[in-house]
């Protein structure tokens, strides 16, 4: 391994031009990253002797690349800092600037990449992959915990009197808070207090299903009580049209363009179940930054759960949200997203990574992660290793198993194409279907279907299962939870054999 990095080292020095350079390299194994940042700086004094150097690192790493330092016989030459010290007009003068898991999208990262001559950065994922959980009963008293959890982000420090900070909440329908469907408004109006503190302008936002408009949203705020957060709510409703190349599934979309007013932003979002995701939380809560009725394009445009979870991720990438936390205190069980019930979970969750803050939030509900589509298909993509997320706290003191998970934990597919396997897929699948008996005849299911696969007969909906995509927005968007997910015997009985 030690060569490796010291062949990649010097590939990495002798390609740096005259006037400036960068290269990036990835680390997965905290315990080698001291000794990493020191061979770089031999391999550089080897080249240029004179020349002094500047390692940014977190503060854990300090005193062992110290030890790697002195155990080199390097005393003088090397100034250590940490992101939240670096003082501009001198940290510049340094020819080369050591990053190790710092977030080099921050604007004084990519400053001084800019100004100095040369920048290695060592992106270390299970820094970025660190979760943070504290227990809390309540929400009247949950200040001291959600403060806790907030100590723990260094990017919060940079939060000043010149900020504006976008609180992104799931304000999925228009429930009332004990429903345990939205962010909770006085678990907000402490976070709002928080950065207020630091003088920073605050709005919070969403775009739920349904019309994207200010009577709709006024609507939402009243019920959900984000008026009495102290924030500003957020009234711009323009749409923005954007290409991205770098996305795998979507590359085109359409979002919400207030987004873009923001030097900031925070995810904070609900834990609940899902029909079609199986779980709500981080990754899931970006679906808002899709204009109301556009999100039923989306559906359209991905009908296997699998490319939705992936056009899930492409936002999440493409948005890059700051800081992520799940209001856990009390969540939703059953018949989730919005007409599941209420559930205490007694847990504020936090991480600058939403993919391995969804991976502990499965594992809290009780729920396996591999089997949310969100969670299989970002860890394939690289963007977290499940192995490699270090959490603050015994995860087994947090999970509360008895959480009803939604019945579609498994979706059984025969993937050949034969008659038989074609059959066997339509017995093991989930299927949403009408309660009639709680059914109010409200024709919403049939509106907001994405495949119009809905007709209404003597007042009730009928499903057309040969256009039914399961996308669930039928039993999302049902007022009254007539609208369920039906699960065959066979594959219930492999729910709890997998669960």
């Amino acid at each position: 391994m030690k060569n490796n990095v010291l062949k990649f080292i010097n590939l990495v020095l002798n390609g740096f031009q005259e006037k400036r350079g960068k290269a990036s390299l990835y680390c997965f194994t905290n315990n080698i990253i001291p000794q990493i940042a020191v061979e770089t700086v031999k391999a550089f004094r080897n080249k240029h002797a004179d020349e002094k150097v500047l390692i940014i690192a977190p503060m854990e790493y300090r005193k062992n690349i110290q030890l790697e330092l002195h155990a080199a016989n390097i005393y003088v030459g090397v100034t250590i800092m940490t992101e939240n010290f670096i003082i501009s007009k001198y940290a510049y003068k340094y020819p080369l600037t050591i990053l190790i898991g710092v977030n080099d999208n921050l604007p004084i990262i990519q400053k001084l990449t800019r100004e100095s001559k040369f920048t290695l950065c060592i992106l270390t994922k299970n820094i970025m992959d660190k979760v943070f959980i504290e227990k809390c009963s309540e929400y009247e008293n949950s200040k001291n915990a959600l403060l806790s959890i907030l100590s723990n982000f260094e990017c919060l420090k940079k939060i000043n009197s010149k900020s504006k900070v976008l609180i992104k909440a799931n304000l999925v329908s228009a429930l009332p808070p004990e429903k345990g469907a939205t962010t909770n408004y006085l678990l907000l109006s402490f976070l709002v207090e928080y950065l207020k503190n630091k003088g920073a302008k605050v709005v919070i936002g969403d775009s739920p299903g349904g019309q994207y408009n200010k009577s709709h949203l006024d609507h939402i705020y009243k019920i959900t009580k984000m008026n009495e957060t102290g924030a500003e709510l957020n009234y711009n409703f323009n749409i923005k049209n954007t290409l991205n190349n770098k996305a795998l599934f979507l590359k085109n979309f359409d979002y919400t363009s207030y987004i873009d007013d923001f030097d900031f932003k925070i995810n904070f979002c609900k834990l609940k179940t899902h029909a079609m995701m199986k779980m709500s939380a981080s990754v899931k809560n970006l679906y808002g930054t899709i204009p109301g009725l556009i999100k039923s394009e989306y559906h359209y445009r991905f009908p296997n759960h699998d490319d939705f979870a992936n056009m899930l991720i492409d936002l999440n990438e493409y948005f890059k949200f700051d800081l992520n936390i799940v209001d856990a205190i009390i969540g939703m069980e059953g018949n989730g997203p919005t007409m599941g019930k209420p559930k205490k979970i007694g847990s504020i969750i936090a991480s600058t990574n939403p993919y391995a803050l969804d991976y502990i939030c499965a594992k809290v509900i009780n729920l396996n992660p591999n089997l949310v589509n969100t969670i299989v298909q970002s860890e394939k993509r690289g963007l977290f290793n499940h192995n490699e997320i270090t959490l603050n706290e015994d995860i087994n003191k947090f999970i509360t198993k008895d959480f009803e998970l939604i019945e579609n934990a498994i979706d059984i597919k025969f993937y050949n194409h034969s008659l038989v396997g074609n059959v066997m897929s339509k017995v093991f699948e989930n299927k949403p279907y009408c309660d009639k008996n709680s059914c109010i005849k409200c024709q919403k299911c049939k509106n907001i279907c994405p495949k119009k696969a809905i007709t209404m007969e003597k007042g009730y909906p009928v499903i057309d299962r040969e256009k039914c995509i399961k996308c669930y927005c039928c039993q999302e968007f049902c007022p009254v939870g007539a609208m369920r997910v039906k699960t065959n015997i066979l594959n219930k009985i492999l729910n709890r054999r997998f669960k």
